[in-house]
């Protein structure tokens, strides 16, 4: 359950009127669809720009794209800091705004410093990939999660539609054949998501006697590591497989392999989306009722159970779309298409749980287990890509699946302690 310390704190700003926490669809209509949508139609295009890319690139270009993309993502989600899986539930649960402002401040500043040190990196080893940095900067500017955390999921989806649209344009005008014009494109995209979501997401002033003259530091709590280790086991979890397949097999293997991966990841992303709108709803519902869990997550389980078995029935489909959607070059990913699909299947069961697991507070857990899995992930990856190349990735990606839905089960069951790791934001 939400800290029971956040009802009785003199709140600086108020959300009761903006969040639809005592709805029975926990937010779904006014967050979780609008946010869905909007993203959903910004990853959509971002997936066609992708694919165009990989089209014109080829195996090997598009392989040494992916893999730098894949590097600054890595230092995105520090500049993050959490604040994509955490902020909106900070936000429903009333931190103060000095609070928050002082948490903006930190992310912006850790993405500076990292875009500056990818940047030198990248122009010592593959100069081209240098303009990435962009992306990492971006990350750490983005706000989405502030109008999320208000229930207002249209506001918080507008970015991704300009970056994924913004770069569907773009690749189709340029129709780059090079790494270079390919990687400063995606930079021009993400930077006016990032620039966007700054315009629309402004921040309220400081209270005339908070604690906002601390500084560049935010409030303790805000910046506990346990969402940020979360964050980084997950993009552990998502692109191990290509970094070591490109690391331990060629780059034309990874690309290949990132090419097929956007499939599962297409579904994915949807459900992401699903799941990070109703956050905000689920904290606010177990801040009033936190009876409701046991309920709230059998209905989740069931729902869940469905979906996955709609995503198994698409896997003969999209296998055989992998060829006439990529190329014949990537008709060695049919097999990887198929594992991983099975894997978001499994997923799928148990990923709404995620937000029941972030209101009862069990970051401290859920931090470490997702470490646990991820480092398994990378020992077997080790072990079988040098044997089994991108099929071997695929697998370990499965049985890495299959151990989150579990971790999610336990984590999310009400009767654990209350709140084993987390702290709470302070006003």
């Amino acid at each position: 359950m939400v800290h029971r310390r956040l009802r009785s704190r003199r709140y600086v700003r108020s959300i009761a009127d903006d969040l639809p926490i005592d709805s029975p669809d926990l937010g779904l209509r006014r967050t979780a669809l609008p946010l869905a949508v909007l993203r959903v139609a910004g990853q959509g295009a971002e997936f066609l720009a992708v694919v165009l890319l990989a089209r014109g690139l080829g195996p090997g270009a598009f392989g040494v794209l992916s893999v730098g993309f894949l590097v600054a993502r890595y230092a995105g989600l520090v500049a993050d800091w959490g604040a994509s899986i955490r902020g909106s539930r900070d936000v429903a649960a009333r931190a103060g705004v000095d609070a928050l402002r002082g948490y903006v401040r930190w992310r912006a500043l850790v993405g500076a410093a990292l875009a500056v040190v990818f940047a030198a990196v990248a122009a010592a080893v593959e100069p081209a990939l240098a303009v990435l940095a962009v992306c990492v900067i971006a990350r750490g500017l983005n706000r989405d999660w502030w109008s999320l955390g208000h229930g207002h999921g249209a506001r918080a989806g507008v970015p991704s539609l300009v970056q994924g649209g913004g770069l569907l344009v773009a690749v189709v005008v340029v129709a780059p054949t090079a790494v270079g014009p390919a990687a400063g494109l995606m930079a021009v995209a993400f930077g006016a998501a990032a620039a966007v979501s700054v315009v629309l997401n402004r921040l309220p002033r400081a209270t005339p006697d908070g604690p906002d003259a601390a500084g560049w530091v935010p409030d303790r709590s805000l910046v506990d590591p346990w969402i940020l280790i979360v964050s980084l086991a997950d993009q552990v979890l998502a692109t191990a497989d290509t970094l070591l397949l490109a690391l331990l097999g060629s780059t034309a293997e990874a690309g290949v392999y990132a090419a097929v991966y956007r499939l599962p990841n297409a579904w994915l992303t949807v459900l992401g989306l699903v799941v990070a709108g109703l956050v905000p709803g689920v904290t606010g519902t177990l801040s009033g009722d936190p009876a409701a869990a046991r309920a709230l997550r059998r209905r989740i389980l069931r729902v869940g159970a469905l979906a996955g078995l709609s995503v198994l029935a698409v896997v003969p489909a999209a296998v055989w779309a992998v060829p006439r959607l990529f190329g014949e070059d990537y008709r060695s990913g049919q097999v990887p298409a198929a594992l991983l699909l099975l894997g978001i299947g499994v997923a799928t069961v148990t990923a709404g749980l995620l937000p029941l697991v972030l209101a009862l507070g069990r970051d401290r857990p859920f931090a470490l287990g997702l470490c646990g899995v991820a480092a398994l992930n990378v020992v077997a990856n080790l072990a079988l890509i040098p044997r089994f190349g991108p099929t071997g990735a695929a697998s370990v990606t499965l049985g890495s699946q299959v151990l989150v839905a579990g971790l999610y089960l336990v984590l999310s069951d009400p009767r654990r302690p209350a709140r084993d790791g987390a702290s709470s934001p302070r006003s």
